[in-house]
């Protein structure tokens, strides 16, 4: 079966499949798995996992911050000199930013 004649039904792009085609290729890896790689990310490995990240996440509520904790989280972390007070912008030095 060829790169462009993906059967029915499956949620493959062509435009996916073209995409890992050519990366495979640059690789010098046989383009006939493709098809699997791009497949392979439809599929959620942990599925019936008990770890999964849906059923950790969804028993917590995010905590509400009232003043009080705010107020105590600030005063932590003034003892540390690059990282700033809760609500307030600012730029921790020699990391990632999205500007």
């Amino acid at each position: 079966m060829g790169l462009t004649s993906v059967p029915c039904g499956t949620r493959i792009s062509l435009l996916d499949l073209l995409t890992c085609a050519a990366s495979y290729s640059t690789c010098q890896l046989p383009q006939s798995l493709a098809k699997l790689a791009v497949r392979a990310f439809d599929v959620d490995s942990h599925e019936n996992s008990f770890m999964t990240a849906n059923s950790v996440i969804r028993h917590f509520k995010e905590p509400e911050l009232i003043t009080q904790r705010k107020k105590k989280f600030n005063e932590l972390l003034t003892k540390f000199e690059k990282i700033p007070p809760i609500g307030k912008p600012g730029i921790i030095e020699e990391t990632l930013t999205c500007s």
